[in-house]
């Protein structure tokens, strides 16, 4: 199983009402999150790769919280120990977010990314 498809399965998981993409369809709904992976390693049989995350909604405030949220589930602010509570995950670290609103579709977009241990 590939890092992003551990990744889908527990997201799938805890934002139940968010709709979660790791290639954008034709239909979209308002508010949904896409990812991919843009870098991967492998040091001493461990592997690495960094995940990043678009968080799409109708208002930069909205798409701002769809951010916050994913931050929360994936580090587990409040809830345990977030996606290192999978047996296939021993590290996530945040990498940083940033206001990124789709300059060709002007949809309001946050942007982040994370670094996974696996």
């Amino acid at each position: 199983m590939t890092i992003e498809e551990i990744v889908f399965n527990y997201l799938k998981t805890k934002l139940e009402d968010i709709s979660l993409y790791l290639d954008e369809p034709g239909e979209l709904p308002d508010e949904y999150i896409s990812m991919k992976r843009i870098a991967s390693g492998l040091t001493d049989h461990i592997g690495a790769a960094t995940l990043e995350f678009q968080c799409y909604a109708p208002s930069k405030y909205e798409a701002a919280a769809l951010d916050e949220e994913l931050k929360n589930t994936l580090l587990g602010y409040g809830s345990g120990y977030g996606i290192t509570e999978t047996p296939e995950v021993s590290a996530c670290k945040f990498g940083g977010s940033n206001d990124a609103t789709d300059p060709g579709t002007k949809k309001y977009r946050y942007r982040s990314y994370y670094n996974f241990f696996y």
